[in-house]
């Protein structure tokens, strides 16, 4: 995502991130004319990052990759610009996570569908949930279990007006006790096949027939089960062990592909 949206990096930060970009394209252009290996950078757009929604990822890429980053590709690479366009198209993209997608309250079925109107390219889809609940359930005993010291949990907000709220880390929102919330969401992953509880649930609903179908018809062919939280779950939460969780995903995952006419493989 470029950098942590707090830190407030600088112009001349900015300008060093997008050569060091055009230099990357450079690079696996490079590697592909001499060597036939094809490679491509994903960004990934995160909540409090410099790339935070998908309207930012977009206009980043539109405005300064095909801007200024075509300028540095061009004397990096010694192209002409119309090849450094298709370098820039081919080698640098996004790496889309339905968790992150969630948390902005966006559909990763509508992500898709900008992301190939803007002509980028998805590297990656990330499949993973993130953590949900109603407003009037939002509660420390709820959500204590929750707290670690291992990840961040940005949290984002609806109001019922329809505004979105952020909080940096899952502590800073506990202490500022909200009111006026409609659905809360934290960027805590739990397994894709978890149905939640009585307060509790995920954002796995995000994806449904209609994002499958939207996976099927875009180019992308990498998907990864991105759970990475086994370490930390609270109990309660999946169905026995990090194997046994992991084949759950992994299956409900294909399930979705298969519903869509996609010859999944894992």
């Amino acid at each position: 995502p470029v950098s942590f949206k707090p830190w407030a990096i600088d112009l001349q930060e900015q300008q060093q991130v997008i050569q060091h970009l055009a230099a990357t394209v450079a690079h696996a252009g490079r590697i592909e004319g001499e060597r036939g290996v094809f490679l491509h950078l994903g960004l990934e757009p995160e909540p409090a990052c410099f790339l935070e929604t998908t309207a930012e990822t977009i206009a980043f890429f539109e405005n300064e990759m095909l801007g200024e980053g075509l300028i540095h590709l061009q004397k990096i690479a010694g192209i002409d610009a119309a090849t450094a366009e298709t370098w820039m198209r081919r080698y640098l993209g996004v790496c889309l996570d339905t968790c992150h997608s969630a948390l902005q309250f966006e559909s990763p079925a509508d992500n898709l569908t900008a992301y190939a109107r803007a002509g980028m390219r998805v590297s990656k889809l990330q499949l993973s949930a993130a953590l949900e609940l109603d407003g009037a359930q939002v509660s420390p005993e709820v959500l204590t279990p929750f707290l670690d010291e291992v990840y961040l949990h940005q949290v984002i907000a609806r109001t019922k007006e329809g505004e979105l709220t952020r909080w940096t880390d899952l502590p800073d929102f506990l202490a500022t006790s909200p009111e006026d919330l409609d659905i809360v969401r934290i960027h805590f992953h739990v397994p894709l096949h978890w149905e939640g509880g009585e307060a509790l649930r995920s954002t796995a609903h995000t994806m449904d027939d209609t994002f499958w179908r939207a996976v099927a018809q875009s180019d992308c062919r990498h998907l990864e089960v991105e759970t990475y939280t086994f370490d930390v779950l609270p109990k309660g939460v999946g169905q026995g062990s990090v194997e046994q969780d992991m084949v759950h995903e992994c299956r409900w995952a294909l399930a979705g592909l298969n519903k869509a006419g996609c010859s999944a493989q894992p």
